[in-house]
């Protein structure tokens, strides 16, 4: 008896994703190797839809491919631990305090121009605006904005 295979499309549908992505993930080492069938087309393990459920979730986390790549590396060779994975859960959570300050930063940025909008002085609008006014109206059908050719 032949184990149960299931198509690139079944594992596709299962898991969430587009049929690239199942592909792609094959490419980079997520999964591994598909068996292919006689017809040359690929036969996928039923875990397989587990396994990319899994890695969109650490994704959603912010994994990088490359993290989860190497960490699917030690879970297939019976080497993962919270030791082994700490170093990579700790980048993650470094990239997203980053991202947060980084938002934090431009927040208040915006809020600061809303302010001034509110009483009615938009100051970053009236010093930039003759420097990012374009004549238009003058320019002919055709013509590249940049170059006016």
């Amino acid at each position: 008896m032949t184990k149960p295979t299931l198509s690139i499309g079944e594992v596709a549908g299962r898991a969430g994703v587009g049929i690239d992505t199942v592909r792609y993930y094959e490419r980079r080492g997520v999964l591994p190797p598909a068996e292919r069938r006689s017809s040359g087309y690929r036969a996928f393990r039923p875990q397989t839809v587990e396994r990319i459920i899994f890695v969109k979730e650490l994704q959603a986390l912010g994994f990088t491919l490359d993290e989860l790549v190497a960490l699917l590396r030690l879970v297939d060779t019976n080497e993962a631990s919270c030791q082994s994975a700490r170093g990579y859960a700790v980048a993650t959570l470094d990239r997203i305090d980053a991202k947060i300050k980084a938002l934090s930063a431009t927040r208040h940025q915006l809020a600061s121009i809303l302010d001034a909008c509110n009483s009615g002085t938009c100051a970053q609008l009236a010093e930039v605006t003759p420097l990012v006014r374009l004549p238009l109206a003058a320019r002919r059908p055709g013509t590249s904005v940049r170059t006016g050719v």
